[in-house]
């Protein structure tokens, strides 16, 4: 099982800077390092590696300062250091959450209507998205594959035969936008 830094051998922080995530750490252990892996996710359980950065004689210089930038962000995503050092020995950082700047003008509202269920869209990132309802258990019910834009969007999806509470999921690039209770009688 890998060693975990403390707080006090490594500052990892990160921030939305723009469209991007800005990333930026210090170690107070400079000394035996051999490189910073960066690894990304969006659920916090499964990594995946992002970039490898090696430290330098002139990085110790500069006070052992390092930075950089995710271009691809999710909109909610975690982040950890897997630091390497030069006897092999691997250290993982504390996990971090940075949540991007959410867009103000994005909106969702869903209802029932006869055999339908509506769902009013406006101020997506355009691109792929899927709505989904599950039942109150957790069960998926229904799922729609949609195209998002920025304008509004109307979607239909055929109201299910059942009664009771369901969660309405809007998602895109597997990143959750909106969830909302809707009741079926």
């Amino acid at each position: 099982m890998p060693f975990v830094l403390s707080m006090n051998q490594l500052d990892f922080r990160g921030k939305p800077c723009g469209q991007d995530v800005l990333l930026e750490w210090n170690s107070a252990l400079p000394n035996n390092i051999a490189y910073f892996d960066l690894e990304k996710s969006a659920d916090a359980i499964n990594f995946n590696p992002m970039v490898k950065i090696f430290t330098s004689p002139d990085k110790a210089k500069a006070g052992f300062e390092y930075t950089t930038t995710d271009q691809n962000p999710y909109q909610i995503g975690y982040y950890r250091i897997s630091e390497m050092d030069n006897d092999g020995q691997n250290n993982y950082s504390p996990t971090i959450e940075v949540k991007m700047n959410t867009d103000q003008n994005f909106k969702a509202l869903s209802y029932v209507r006869q055999n339908d269920i509506v769902i009013y869209i406006t101020g997506a990132s355009a691109g792929k998205g899927l709505i989904e309802l599950y039942s109150i258990d957790g069960r998926k019910v229904e799922s729609l594959n949609i195209v998002l834009t920025k304008e509004q969007g109307v979607y239909f999806m055929a109201r299910p035969k059942i009664t009771g509470v369901c969660v309405i999921v809007l998602s895109s690039q597997k990143e959750k936008l909106y969830a909302g209770k809707l009741a079926l009688f």
